[in-house]
């Protein structure tokens, strides 16, 4: 599955999040920029994490987490949701690669 639909977030209230620091911290900043500065904006959460110095891409998963929950309670957007009915909030800020057969785990920013 190829997680791509858009979701219906403008780019101007995307701008608004951003700049928004009760929706958008510091921490949520330097990874985006990592994924907006890497090739073709893809990077797995792993490398997000080496080159964050952070042993484990666990604290990373958690604060994309956050971030698309933020920016979910503020636009009162309807989340991407799998399968089983939770969502992706990974979807949120990226589209999600992680099942392509050429994408090896990686996620593609979506703002």
């Amino acid at each position: 599955m190829f997680y791509n639909e858009p979701l219906e977030i403008s780019t101007a209230v995307w701008i608004k999040m951003l700049q928004d620091k009760e929706v958008t911290t510091e921490n949520d900043l330097k990874i985006l920029k990592l994924v907006y500065e890497s090739k073709n904006h893809e990077i797995r959460a792993s490398e997000i994490a080496s080159r964050l110095n952070i042993p484990h891409h666990g604290p990373i998963n958690l604060q994309i987490s956050r971030f698309s929950k933020r920016v979910i309670h503020n636009t009162g957007v309807q989340p991407p949701l799998r399968k089983d009915g939770k969502p992706r909030w990974w979807h949120v800020p990226f589209w999600d690669m992680k099942n392509q057969e050429d994408s090896l785990g990686s996620c593609v920013l979506n703002l």
